[in-house]
């Protein structure tokens, strides 16, 4: 990173749900207050640590408002591919690294402000689910949007909603123009 930073070179890396449209309309959401205090926000998936849940950890963060980080604790775990099995890794305290990327079993982080994020890979379950949670309602996402239920409410009164239409447009171009924006204008991506 920092070699990047000294020659000015324009970059972002595992932020493609900060441009696909179901995300950047639920934080807005979240920041206008529809879910009112948002108390916690989970992905729970199939997937490896560095290549998916680099992902999943950055959108907790952004669906939050990117607040900063109070305190992380989490376990790393072989990759359970979708049979279940195993597939054997390790890791190399001398060097810091992993053989091959581990899956990634869980990890909470507490942010300033008091909410809460989670991502868990339930031993090669096949699913991706999103979960936000605030004091007036509730948004569950399926596999990328697939499908999208907003319970909005008081309570345990929380009948579902209809969740705004958001734009179509593909995440990849989104960070490909920030990309170009970011190398024009020397703005951060």
């Amino acid at each position: 990173v920092a070699a990047l930073e000294h020659h000015s070179v324009a970059f972002n890396v595992g932020v493609n749900r900060r441009f696909a449209g179901l995300f950047t309309t639920a934080r807005r959401m979240i920041a206008e207050g529809e879910f009112g205090d948002v108390k916690w926000a989970q992905f729970t998936g199939n997937d490896l640590l560095m290549h998916g849940y680099s992902h999943a950890f950055d959108a907790i963060c952004y669906l939050l408002g990117d607040p900063p980080a109070r305190w992380i604790a989490g376990q790393v775990a072989p990759y359970r591919g979708p049979t279940g099995a195993a597939l054997a890794c390790c890791y190399d305290p001398e060097t810091n690294r992993w053989d091959r990327d581990p899956g990634g079993c869980w990890a909470t982080i507490a942010f300033e402000g008091g909410a809460m994020g989670q991502a868990a890979n339930p031993t090669g379950m096949p699913m991706y689910e999103w979960q936000v949670v605030g004091t007036r309602g509730v948004l569950h996402i399926r596999d990328y949007g697939e499908k999208v239920v907003w319970r909005r409410g008081d309570g345990y009164d929380k009948p579902e909603t209809p969740f705004p239409e958001y734009p179509p447009k593909s995440p990849t171009v989104a960070l490909i123009e920030d990309l170009v924006r970011g190398m024009e204008t020397g703005e951060p991506t």
